[in-house]
């Protein structure tokens, strides 16, 4: 089974942007059954089969023609980087991708996040060297490339994406280090003792299966909540009375080291029940 890293050829990418629901382990169609109806209908054969209903088939005889339409030059042996594929899908066609790649999607994309930064770099024909958004990682220091999220979010690049060679290159993030250092600042700043108060309250109320405060997932070390920093501040204070002994304005700073807020907009980050 390729992966969301490796390149995929046409077959690859109808069949798992499109099909996956019905293929695999808990599918109703066999892998192999599955690509060769894909490739009949590359070539324009008529589908005899009935392991596909008529919507799906639709979806079938769509997919192949917009590849077609689209690429023309493309040989079954060619290939594109998957995040590429998914990124013309999304910029380029109205097809309806199936509810599991989704699934599989952004379960790859939360493997080992946030210890690592993921960035697709390009290569033009004869080059060497690999290309990208210039950037400065924490723990990393200069790298290039652009993230998932940009590489879908992006409207054009300036040159064509499809003519160049593309690679996912993962950098090892410090995150843990980084998350120390920052926690210990503010233990410098607000003292050992609240330090310490804030984090139990804030992991007790992270782990409580009622509360709706704090989501029990983390980014970047921190937790994740959907109301300003006041707000969640004056919360906490309601369930955790030891707080009140200290200003709000310190408890503030203490909480940023732990908690990760919306910044700047109303609504911001919702926490997951």
């Amino acid at each position: 089974m390729k992966s969301f890293d490796e390149n995929w050829s046409r077959t690859d990418a109808v069949q798992k942007l499109f099909f996956c629901d019905l293929t695999g382990d808990l599918g109703e169609i066999g892998n192999a059954r599955m690509r060769e109806l894909i490739n009949q209908a590359f070539y324009d054969v008529e589908l005899r089969s009935t392991a596909l209903h008529p919507v799906q088939q639709d979806v079938l005889w769509r997919a192949t023609r917009a590849v077609k339409a689209a690429f023309p030059n493309l040989t079954p042996a060619s290939t594109f980087h998957a995040v590429l594929w998914l990124r013309w899908v999304l910029h380029s066609t109205t097809l309806p991708i199936a509810n599991r790649f989704w699934l599989n999607f952004t379960g790859w994309r939360s493997r080992n996040e946030p210890a690592v930064l993921r960035l697709m770099q390009y290569q033009n024909t004869g080059m060497k060297t690999w290309r990208g958004k210039a950037r400065t990682v924490q723990g990393v220091g200069k790298v290039v490339g652009y993230t998932i999220d940009q590489m879908f979010v992006r409207k054009d690049f300036a040159f064509n994406e499809y003519e160049v060679k593309w690679r996912l290159k993962s950098f090892q993030l410090d995150v843990v280090r980084a998350q120390q250092n920052v926690r210990r600042d503010v233990q410098a700043i607000c003292g050992r003792n609240m330090t310490d108060l804030l984090r139990e309250c804030v992991h007790l109320e992270a782990e409580s299966k009622t509360s709706k405060l704090l989501s029990g997932s983390l980014i970047y070390g921190k937790y994740i909540c959907s109301m300003p920093p006041a707000e969640l501040l004056e919360e906490l204070k309601s369930h955790y009375s030891a707080l009140k002994r200290y200003s709000d304005e310190t408890l503030k700073r203490g909480l940023s080291a732990f908690v990760r807020c919306p910044r700047g907009r109303p609504g911001g980050l919702r926490p997951s029940r």
